[in-house]
């Protein structure tokens, strides 16, 4: 939804196109991915940096924008057993619909074998007295039972 002005026309100095949101958030992911490299950078983040961090410096500096923006957590589907690492990819409102960016590869979309776990910038899980917390992903038949009245 638009943004009207007082004659009731769409106000597009205020509503970023699709287009524009997309160059400066891919631009930006990139400048932020050179790191040390990039002198402004540079002063938000460190050497060890993680996806999460770059992604959450993305959100405050496209809020800067006025462009919303928030980091999901996920995982990617597979069909065999395993540890599951979480993912990051950071979404991004163009005004009518939720961008995904990867903030390591800069590839954009939404991958269609991840699943979204959680948004925000909290842990999804949170350990005391231990270390080292890991998600396992085991290979089940679903079974779909239907019930007929």
């Amino acid at each position: 939804m638009r943004r009207r002005d007082r004659d009731g026309r769409a106000d597009r100095r205020r509503a970023p196109s699709v287009r524009r949101c997309r160059r400066f958030t891919a631009e930006l992911l990139r400048r932020i991915n050179q790191g040390q490299a990039d002198q402004y950078i540079r002063l938000f983040l460190d050497r060890t940096s993680t996806a999460a961090d770059r992604a959450h410096l993305a959100t405050v500096l496209l809020a800067g924008r006025q462009i919303p923006a928030r980091v999901a957590h996920g995982v990617v589907l597979r069909n065999r057993a395993g540890v599951v690492r979480p993912e990051v990819l950071l979404e991004v409102h163009d005004g009518e619909q939720w961008l995904y960016f990867n903030p390591v590869t800069l590839s954009q979309g939404l991958p269609e074998d991840f699943l979204i776990w959680w948004r925000g910038d909290e842990s999804l899980a949170q350990i005391e007295g231990g270390s080292d917390l890991k998600f396992r992903q085991r290979r089940h038949p679903i079974q779909f039972v239907f019930q007929l009245f």
